[in-house]
């Protein structure tokens, strides 16, 4: 994954959502400073591409990790402006990171 790039006070970075099985179980959403700026529908083919987000320099964020079986991420990770989140059980999980840092 190439690492995030600054541009004068913001942060663009690369989000993914690969690395397991049970794909089309899995969605997930990133908030930061209570505005949605990603989201990510069932992800059948692994999220491959990835999402370009650009985020504010400070910015706190929240990423929500959700299962529609309950069963947890089965392997997958989220990865994106140098961080990784993971559900190892469950149906919801939450990781939070502050853009830039």
């Amino acid at each position: 994954m190439n690492p995030p790039m600054s541009l004068s006070g913001a942060e663009t970075g690369l989000i993914k959502a690969t690395g397991g099985t049970w794909k089309k179980e899995i969605t997930w959403t990133l908030d930061c400073d209570g505005s949605r700026k990603a989201t990510s529908g069932a992800v059948p083919n692994g999220d491959t591409d990835g999402t370009s987000v650009t985020l504010p320099l400070g910015d706190s964020c929240t990423v929500k990790l959700y299962d529609s079986y309950g069963d947890g991420w089965n392997g997958n990770t989220w990865r994106g402006f140098g961080q990784t989140c993971a559900m190892p059980t469950g149906r919801t999980a939450t990781c939070n990171f502050t853009a830039g840092q």
